[in-house]
């Protein structure tokens, strides 16, 4: 007869996990937030503003504050 392994989680797994999870949210919406500031922070400058400060167009802002994320 073969026998067959199983593993469960143990409470403290799931509560790392849990915990993990929600920790990985908190980072998430701290990263929205600081986009959206430095969005409109930026949307705030006008057209020279924006060239000087930062060498881009007004449709290049939001290129601009994603381009880590981006390939």
């Amino acid at each position: 007869m073969a026998q067959v392994a199983t593993t469960t989680a143990s409470v403290r797994d799931i509560a790392v996990s849990v915990l993990s999870s929600i920790g990985n949210w908190f980072i998430k919406v701290g990263e929205a937030h600081s986009r959206s500031s430095k969005f409109e922070e930026m949307n705030n400058l006008t057209d020279v503003e924006l060239a000087t400060k930062y060498g881009i167009n007004r449709d290049q802002i939001a290129a601009y504050i994603f381009r880590d994320r981006m390939i």
